[in-house]
């Protein structure tokens, strides 16, 4: 996806899962075990955030208008360039999607990368064994923008159209099968794509005309078409046509519409479509109370945020404070759009599993919610309510937040991460966990 340092694009990121252990959602397939809060996801799906997830996508991620010095989501992303010119240096990363226990990135000369877990064959890279380092996409070219889902990740060709690959299950991959991949394969049908997202199961694009279309798990109707049938080919969402940006949950799915409106559909009984109710589900698309000239979008597991001017907002489930309004617990939603507390003027927020990001206007980045291993980057496992610094950084453009790990990218195009590091998804080249930012050791 093209980037410039006067645009803030919107990314999906998926957002997907907690970090080793999907949330277990009622209905929820958990895979690995190694921590299991409740996102609230409920319905089907394997759990995990959308761009966690996050377009954006996180996210986001996609294509998004607004203003800005760089982007962000729990996928974000920021501006294009080259590091430098010989001396072997690393090709600045422009887009990063972070997943369940995974991570995308397209470098400057728009190569795609990712690294992990890749149990489902989510890092494409044509085997099931995890990398511990950015491992370079098989087969795919160039690309435009890239799209973790929970076990499958997609991205955006330059031609415009889209390839998934990784677990499939429930036909998230989109061409016509259930039949996982470990290297990317063509969705049926879709052309003239401008944003794309994957979820728990489930993935959507948006198309240049602003049609949404989705595949995949359908149990909780977050494909949108009004009912709650899956499907392993892309079917349309009605009465949409004016989309930008898009961006999936683990049963969820929203989209940035005309006049910076937010309109979302799927499991929504924690308050998770921001519509103002609970205790249910919409297999059609609904308005987000409340939000108008909204610039940025973004989507984890059970909760979404947007950028309206500088100020942050978010609703959704908030067991662990992911939303950011000061309060917590197991009975804690915010049913409507919220702003974050204590956290002052944005570029971009980022929801993630359990816990979301914001880079400030200032270039300095806070964390809040779920903190089980560092993931808020304070240098300690204690949750927070409140925004908290993320030590060491500065001058950064955009932050993300995954399953229980972050990231950042800084002006300067250096990528740190932070959080759990089981699966080698901090990008080290080991597995050592880190409260605290470390260094990912970019392609060259």
């Amino acid at each position: 996806m093209t980037r410039n340092n006067l645009t803030l694009l919107l990314l999906t990121t998926t957002f997907a899962a907690t970090g080793i252990l999907a949330a277990c959602g009622p209905g929820e397939d958990c895979e690995i075990t190694k921590t299991c809060p409740d996102d609230g996801g409920g319905g089907d799906g394997s759990g995990g955030m959308s761009s966690m997830g996050g377009a954006g996508t996180g996210t986001g991620t996609g294509t998004g208008t607004g203003t800005g010095t760089g982007t962000g989501s729990g996928t974000g992303s920021g501006t294009g360039g080259d590091m430098g010119t010989g001396g072997g240096a690393p090709m600045e990363p422009l887009d990063l999607s972070l997943g369940y226990g995974h991570a995308c990135m397209t470098n400057g000369a728009s190569k795609p990368f990712c690294w992990g877990l890749n149990d489902k064959g989510q890092l494409g890279i044509g085997s099931s064994s995890s990398a511990y380092l950015p491992t370079p996409v098989t087969g795919l070219g160039a690309v435009r923008q890239i799209a973790a889902g929970d076990y499958h990740t997609c991205s955006i060709k330059d031609d415009s159209t889209v390839s998934c690959w990784g677990k499939n299950d429930d036909g998230q991959l989109g061409n016509g099968t259930t039949m996982g991949s470990l290297a990317p394969v063509p969705v049926s049908g879709l052309t003239n794509v401008i944003s794309v997202a994957g979820g728990g199961a489930h993935s959507c694009a948006v198309s240049q005309d602003g049609v949404v279309r989705c595949w995949g798990s359908n149990g909780s109707g977050q494909l949108g078409d009004g009912t709650m049938t899956s499907s392993p080919v892309p079917v349309v969402v009605p009465g949409i046509t004016d989309a930008t940006v898009v961006v999936a949950g683990t049963n969820q799915t929203c989209v940035l519409v005309g006049g910076g409106a937010v309109r979302c559909w799927g499991n929504g009984f924690y308050g998770q479509l921001g519509d103002g109710t609970t205790g249910g589900a919409s297999s059609t698309p609904v308005s987000v109370v409340g939000v108008s000239g909204a610039s940025l979008l973004e989507y984890g597991a059970g909760h979404g945020c947007v950028r309206v001017g500088t100020t942050a907002k978010c609703w959704g489930y908030n067991l662990f404070g992911q939303v950011g309004n000061g309060s917590g617990g197991p009975q804690q939603t915010a049913e409507t759009p919220t702003d974050v507390v204590s956290l002052g003027s944005i570029l971009s927020v980022a929801p993630g599993r359990d816990h979301s990001c914001a880079t400030r206007t200032d270039g300095l980045v806070r964390c809040w919610g779920y903190n089980s291993s560092g993931q808020l980057g304070d240098g300690s496992m204690d949750n927070s309510l409140v925004p908290v610094a993320v030590q060491g950084l500065a001058d950064i453009r955009a932050a993300y937040a995954g399953g229980i790990f972050s990231c950042a990218i800084s002006n300067q195009g250096t990528m740190y991460c932070w959080g759990d590091n089981g699966f080698g998804e901090l990008g080290t080249g080991n597995t050592t966990d880190s409260s605290v930012p470390v260094q990912v050791q970019l392609p060259l």
